[in-house]
C-alpha cells in the first residue's frame, strides 16, 4: 500500500480526527502536513515511505505513535 497520492502541497488533519490510523499516509508526498491538537495517536505505518516532507510537526498531545510508524521515510 503505496504511492497512492499525487503530491499535495499541504495537508490539514481536522480537528475532528484523533486517531491517524495504520498506513493512512502510506507512500504519500505531500510538502506539508498540520495535525490538530486533537490528535492523540499515530498508528503503525501511518507514514511508512512518506516523501517531501518539508515541515511535520508533532503536537504535545500525541500519547502514542505505532510501530514503524515513520520507517524508510523523510519525517525525522
Amino acid at each position: 500500500m503505496e504511492d497512492y497520492y499525487d503530491e499535495l502541497d499541504s495537508f490539514t488533519v481536522p480537528d475532528t480526527v484523533k486517531i491517524i490510523g495504520p498506513r493512512a499516509f502510506s507512500g504519500a508526498r505531500i510538502n506539508e502536513i498540520k495535525l490538530s491538537d486533537s490528535v492523540e495517536q499515530i498508528g503503525s505505518y501511518a507514514f511508512y515511505k512518506s516523501r517531501m516532507f518539508e515541515k511535520f510537526v508533532l503536537t504535545e498531545n500525541i500519547t502514542t505513535i505505532g510501530k514503524y510508524a515513520f520507517s524508510y521515510s523523510d519525517i525525522l
